[in-house]
């Protein structure tokens, strides 16, 4: 599956590409379901950091990611383990792929957003007027 087939399908229809449950399907599906969540999160950090300049900006970028992944990656063994204490055993790569098709729909969504926070910014307004612009939308 390419990335643009993928990319459509992550955004159309999530619980899809989560409900893949072939022996091989995570080791396919992981590297281009990364690749769209730290790309969005990557674009919306560009944006939050136009704001201070563009070293800033480059900066958020390479932060924003981690700021992505890292959350997932200390919640995912707790609920695999909640899970199996409520006797609902869930495979280790069926939950992985469901995380990473959230987490990719989620670095889209911020990526189609990040405009809406870039255009205060390049407009010379305030950084709060900014802020209340993005979260208002």
């Amino acid at each position: 599956m390419d990335l643009l087939t993928l990319t459509s399908q992550v955004l159309r229809d999530p619980d899809a590409v989560a409900a893949e449950s072939d022996n091989h399907a995570l080791a396919r599906l992981a590297p281009p379901l990364l690749v769209l969540a730290v790309g969005g999160a990557a674009v919306l950090g560009m944006a939050v950091g136009a704001s201070a300049g563009p070293l800033q900006s480059l900066y958020a970028a390479v932060k924003l990611p981690a700021l992505f992944l890292v959350p997932p990656m200390v919640v995912l063994p707790l609920v695999h383990t909640f899970a199996e204490a409520c006797g609902v055993p869930v495979p280790w790569s069926r939950l992985g792929i469901a995380t990473l098709a959230g987490l990719a729909r989620s670095g889209l969504l911020a990526a189609a957003a990040a405009p809406v926070l870039w255009l205060p910014f390049s407009l010379d307004a305030e950084y709060h007027l900014a802020v209340l612009a993005f979260v208002g939308t």
